[in-house]
């Protein structure tokens, strides 16, 4: 009950926070997505994901209706959804842009009177991402467009799982990036997932880590 509570926590967090941070539109406020014109960022762009309170993994027990001999793994009943935050780093006037590496507790320098470091974190929309999964995938609930049902493999072998279209791989106006994918439920066992992303020179801070324990297990 307390890994459910948790689950629901999260999604009504993130359902909250979505919006909630500054946008770079016209339209303040508003949260919308076009990634006909997406852009791979530079190394004084940050990422990082949209979970509360610095939590970094989460646990969720699955069942699945195991009947069929031999079969032993079954998609979840539904996807799962991961969000990440990109900021461009803001250098003070006369400084050189600042990489994340060299700030890796996201630590803003107390003075900046003499331009040593950046001043603020502005989220950016368009900024192009790939998704990047660790774990066992439902390959048969991949989004069609990545999907070689012919051969029952992911055409890229890279994106196994996946379900939100390459149309939407990049961050909207308020510089949220949204993707889901579909992860299996395993009699018996636990499945660990990691659930991060690749955009260009992009600093990475931290990832989304799941459990799925099978409820019988």
């Amino acid at each position: 009950m307390a890994r459910l509570s948790l689950a629901i926590s999260l999604l009504v967090f993130l359902a909250v926070v979505g919006c909630a941070v500054e946008t770079d539109s016209e339209l303040r406020g508003t949260c919308s997505l076009s990634c006909s014109e997406a852009k791979a960022p530079g190394a004084e762009y940050e990422i990082v994901p949209l979970l509360p309170d610095d939590a970094t993994e989460v646990s969720m027990s699955c069942s699945a209706p195991f009947r069929a001999e031999n079969t032993r793994v079954l998609p979840l009943n539904k996807p799962l959804q991961v969000k990440y935050l990109v900021y461009e780093l803001v250098p003070d006037f006369g400084s050189r842009p600042l990489d994340p590496r060299e700030d890796p507790d996201g630590a803003t320098p107390p003075d900046n009177k003499n331009g040593s470091g950046l001043i603020e974190r502005i989220p950016r929309g368009g900024i192009g991402f790939e998704p990047v999964l660790f774990g066992a995938m439902a390959t048969e609930n991949t989004n069609p467009e990545i999907f070689d049902s012919k051969n029952n493999t992911v055409s890229s072998g890279k994106f196994d799982g996946v379900v939100t279209p390459r149309s939407e791989w990049c961050s909207d106006t308020c510089g949220v990036m949204t993707y889901e994918f579909w992860p299996v439920c395993i009699e018996g066992a636990e499945n660990g997932v990691i659930a991060s992303l690749a955009a260009g020179a992009a600093f990475i801070k931290k990832t989304w880590k799941f459990t799925i324990s099978n409820e019988e297990n």
